[in-house]
């Protein structure tokens, strides 16, 4: 049946598009370019002289060149011990560059996107309701301990299954980038860390519709749509009788 309205077009569209994107757990966003700084403009330091008995007197003040200067001697040979140990324990930076330079590479601890927009919408709604929003299925979460159970059981399948679908080569990056604490293991839905926590209802809905059925906060999100659409369709129905 071809689509007679914008209402069937969209729905149409909506149902030849995925509900669930599985993403990889690296992200390539636009390089921005580096900010200038203005330098600080050095003031004048207030010279203290210390006496044998450990007393202090606050004398004049010396300039910043003034201080540099007998500084510098003593600095110098720390700052090269120091960046012997640098050198020593030298990590990749942080940012991490395409090949072209036009875009910087991130951890993205997100594997499962939410794509319907219909969906999308309705989900919304619940996360500003009364009864569904996230502080309420927080507080059910931590009712009942076999909900709890539950899901730590699905944060854990959801950060190995994010580990794992990073290359070897990847995974060594992010080790040595430091990025563990955004996709690694110990991360679960969305890179939530504790189990009791909820973030976003979208992250989890999307994650139950992936295969995710432990995530009971997805379960009950997705039932809980159901129970609007329901709602809806029953306010149609008594309103064209």
């Amino acid at each position: 049946k071809a689509p007679t309205s914008v209402e069937d077009r969209s729905e149409t569209e909506a149902s030849s598009s995925p509900t669930v994107l599985k993403l990889y757990p690296l992200a390539i966003r636009d390089a921005c370019p580096k900010r200038k700084y203005k330098s600080r403009q050095r003031g004048q330091a207030v010279a203290v002289a210390v006496a044998p008995d450990g007393s202090s007197e606050r004398g004049g003040t010396v300039s910043s060149s003034e201080q540099k200067d007998s500084s510098s001697a003593n600095n110098k040979s720390d700052d090269t011990s120091r960046k012997q140990q640098q050198q020593k324990n030298k990590k990749p930076p942080r940012d991490w560059s395409v090949d072209n330079g036009d875009g910087i590479i991130e951890p993205f601890p997100t594997l499962y996107w939410l794509t319907d927009p219909r969906l999308r919408m309705l989900i919304s709604k619940l996360e500003i309701s009364d009864d569904s929003n996230v502080k309420s299925v927080e507080t059910k979460i931590a009712s009942n301990p076999d909900y709890l159970a539950s899901m730590e059981r699905a944060h854990r399948q959801y950060g190995q299954a994010r580990w794992e679908l990073l290359t070897e080569q990847d995974k060594k990056a992010v080790t040595e980038r430091g990025w563990d604490g955004a996709v690694g293991i110990e991360r679960g839905v969305s890179g939530i860390r504790n189990a009791r926590g909820v973030k976003c209802l979208h992250a989890h809905a999307a994650h139950y519709l992936a295969g995710g059925t432990d995530n009971i906060v997805g379960r009950w999100t997705i039932d809980a749509v159901g129970d609007m659409l329901q709602e809806k369709m029953g306010r149609t129905v008594n309103t064209t009788e």
